[in-house]
């Protein structure tokens, strides 16, 4: 996923990934074992994955001026023209210390920028180039969905397979209702109390919700 020019185009190729990953999710009523298995890791991973690269090409397209679902042009009081220096701003901006280090330069390559896992990342780096878009990141941010931390728990855990990764992913799941010690692959697949879903469907509506939120 890339930065664009227009937050209609990327929302879309958000869409149609997600898609996808909810007919892999479908596959795993079907089947048993260990291919079950590989289906549902498979699936919180992509999905991790496609939450943080959605989310940091948003953040280069907002800087870069693009296009919002309803028509309106981003600005910002920063004169950014290239996705090095987006980087190199978003780097200022989150990892100060850091940057400085570097000897403050005017493109950052992106491998060196900090990895944005968290929207609030987003709110504090948009709100530092003063872009005229903050109020639709603030309304996203207002759902207070938790699901960010909540599948980079389940992520670390199909990624880093140890006791460290499964004990994080169990206390992460006690704060969505898990009351039993179970498996990862049981854990995406339980509701939250009161839902009538398994917690990952309800990532994948928040997800949805929280995308469509921020791009409008």
């Amino acid at each position: 996923m890339n930065h664009c020019s227009d937050l209609e185009s990327l929302y879309a190729s958000f869409e149609k990934r997600l898609y996808r990953l909810t007919i892999e999710l479908d596959h795993v009523r079907e089947i048993e074992g260990y291919r079950r298995r590989m289906i549902l890791a498979q699936v919180v991973v992509e999905l991790d994955n496609l939450l943080l690269g959605c989310l940091r090409e948003f953040l280069v397209s907002c800087l870069l001026g693009t296009r919002t679902v309803n028509g309106t042009r981003t600005a910002s009081q920063q004169a950014l023209t290239s996705e090095g220096e987006a980087s190199a701003f978003i780097m200022s901006s989150l990892n100060s210390f850091g940057y400085q280090r570097m000897g403050s330069p005017a493109t950052v390559p992106r491998r060196k920028e900090p990895t944005i896992r968290q929207p609030r990342d987003v709110e504090k780096v948009l709100l530092a180039a003063k872009a005229n878009n903050i109020v639709s990141v603030q309304r996203a941010l207002a759902f207070n969905f938790k699901f960010f931390d909540e599948i980079g728990s389940l992520r670390n855990f199909y990624c880093h397979r140890n006791k460290d990764t499964y004990d994080s992913a169990y206390s992460k799941a006690r704060n969505w209702g898990a009351t039993s010690r179970l498996h990862p692959d049981e854990l995406v697949l339980k509701p939250r109390p009161g839902r009538p879903v398994p917690i990952i469907r309800d990532w994948i509506g928040e997800a949805r919700l929280f995308f469509e939120e921020i791009t409008a």
